[in-house]
């Protein structure tokens, strides 16, 4: 029994240990026009030299969906810190994935912060759309 009771406690903090170090967040979404979510992970995010607190700018928010495809939308944001690995965003324009009544919340509204891990943060609107194309985000 005590054996067992050894065994069982190895077996949880091995996986506390495993579990907490995992920085990734992933909330899976529906098909288009259903719930969605957005990837995060937590790296060292290396930002240019104007990107500092008070600037505005533009900032990209994407959708996943389940079957694997994403769509993006620029929105423009303004930055309110700077850390070592994220800067703080907050958009202050409201935008949204559909225009169907209910589905208001599939975008991000204004005032509405994130921690910007991945270092998507452009000076001009047109550079943030271009980052759309090339990865193949943009809506129509």
């Amino acid at each position: 029994m005590k054996g067992l009771m050894n065994y069982s406690l190895i077996l949880l903090t091995a996986f506390l240990v495993v579990s907490c170090g995992n920085e990734k967040k992933n909330i899976t979404s529906g098909t288009p026009g259903e719930t969605a979510g957005l990837t995060t992970e937590v790296t060292n995010v290396k930002v240019e030299e104007w990107v500092k607190k008070g600037v505005e700018c533009y900032g990209i928010v994407i959708l996943n969906y389940q079957d694997g495809s994403t769509t993006g939308r620029v929105v423009k944001s303004k930055v309110m810190a700077v850390r070592e690995d994220r800067v703080k965003m907050k958009a202050i324009e409201s935008i949204s994935f559909s225009d169907a009544v209910g589905c208001d919340k599939l975008g991000i509204s204004f005032g509405e912060t994130w921690w910007e891990t991945e270092g998507d943060i452009f000076k001009t609107q047109e550079n943030a759309q271009a980052y759309l194309v090339k990865r193949n985000w943009a809506t129509n």
